[in-house]
């Protein structure tokens, strides 16, 4: 009988797994030893870090609204400079269009008082006065200018002139027709009315070819006339051909008194010798001015 007591034996894996988990435990205390100062040292670290970031985004958000706002401040500043300039231009043409009327006004004034000064010397109280124009297409602007103008001429010519009677003719140069007339009509309110009608139905319209301004003329002479003051006046821009105006000069002659107007003093030389054979002015309207040469040549002496 075998009676001596066995000795346990020992794992190798079990061992080897002890003594592992010893060496694992053993270097996880040694690292926490020796880091754990540092660890306590990392954490303001890290919170200044984070306040950091916290910080250059706030920095970043409030560049981006300063940059808005300064956007809309230059926009805004754009608008208002804008603003500025217009305003100025405004202000500029106000000024000029000032200018502009207070000129026109002083002429206004000159012209008043030579029509006047002439009323009063030939002692005027009866009066027959034709307009005499061109109706082509270069008059568009003179005949615009014309109707704005005819209201007042004919209002201030009856404060000079108490018994006034006014008849319109009209020529052109091409198939539409030569001539058209308005009878000598006394200018009351109907009467301006009439003629101002009247006027506005003539378009200016045709071509360029050699107006009729000789038959014009015989149209104006065949109107029923008055034994009182006898005045024409031919408006036009362009002569009735290139050659002297012997046959509107002999209508102009037999004629009480023919004045003329020249549209931007175009045509002058034709014009000027029509007025000097019927006795009457010469005038050049340089545009805009209808008003104030329609005055004149109709009273000046």
């Amino acid at each position: 009988m075998n009676l001596r007591r066995r000795r346990p034996e020992l794992s190798v894996f079990g061992l080897s797994a002890l003594d592992l988990f010893a060496s694992g435990m053993g270097a996880f205390v040694l690292l926490a030893v020796l880091l754990f100062p540092h660890f306590r040292k990392i954490e303001p670290v890290l919170s200044e870090t984070r306040q950091m970031v916290r910080d250059a985004r706030d920095a970043v958000a409030a560049a981006a609204v300063a940059e808005a706002q300064a956007r809309q401040a230059g926009q805004r500043a754009g608008a208002a400079a804008r603003q500025a300039a217009q305003a100025a231009s405004e202000t500029a043409d106000l000024d000029a269009e000032t200018a502009r009327l207070e000129a026109k006004e002083a002429r206004t004034t000159q012209v008043l008082a030579r029509c006047q000064a002439t009323v009063a010397k030939l002692d005027i109280r009866s009066m027959d006065l034709v307009l005499a124009f061109d109706s082509t297409g270069s008059m568009a602007d003179a005949m615009a200018d014309m109707r704005r103008s005819l209201a007042g001429v004919v209002r201030v010519l009856h404060q000079m002139v108490p018994d006034l009677r006014i008849g319109l003719v009209t020529f052109r140069d091409d198939a539409s027709f030569v001539t058209r007339s308005m009878p000598l009509t006394p200018m009351d309110d109907s009467g301006i009315a009439q003629a101002l009608s009247w006027l506005k139905a003539q378009g200016a319209d045709g071509g360029t070819g050699p107006r009729a301004v000789e038959k014009g003329l015989a149209a104006v002479a065949a109107l029923s006339w008055r034994d009182v003051r006898r005045v024409v006046v031919l408006i036009g821009d362009d002569p009735d051909d290139d050659s002297a105006p012997h046959a509107a000069e002999a209508v102009a002659r037999s004629l009480s008194r023919v004045s003329s107007i020249s549209v931007k003093g175009q045509g002058g030389p034709f014009f000027e010798a029509v007025a000097k054979a019927g006795g009457g002015g010469y005038y050049v309207d340089p545009g805009g001015r209808m008003m104030e040469s329609l005055l004149l040549a109709a009273l000046e002496d």
